[in-house]
């Protein structure tokens, strides 16, 4: 993992953050990496290789490859801010 996102995540658990990551990286969904083309190479791959960043009182958190494939145990999709204003658009 890039170096200054494996700085982060200790520095978050240093806070009381949970961090989980997986036993081995897992690509994005091709409809997220076709729709941010510009995410950053060490963010993507700090969301690939992580299963689950939260803070400790689990107001807060970090997405991962688990919130964007929908294999998260999160109640919300990862875009779900963002769905009322799509229904709402113009046909």
């Amino acid at each position: 993992m890039d170096l200054e996102y494996a700085r982060v995540l200790e520095d978050l658990r240093r806070g009381g953050w949970h961090v989980q990551l997986l036993a081995q990286r897992q690509p994005l969904p091709d409809t997220v990496t076709r729709r941010y083309p510009w995410m950053p190479p060490g963010f993507r791959e700090l969301a690939e290789q992580a299963k689950n960043v939260r803070g400790p009182d689990e107001k807060a958190w970090l997405l991962t490859v688990m919130d964007y494939s929908m294999a998260s145990d999160s109640a919300y999709a990862w875009n779900e801010w963002e769905r009322p204003s799509l229904e709402a658009g113009p046909a």
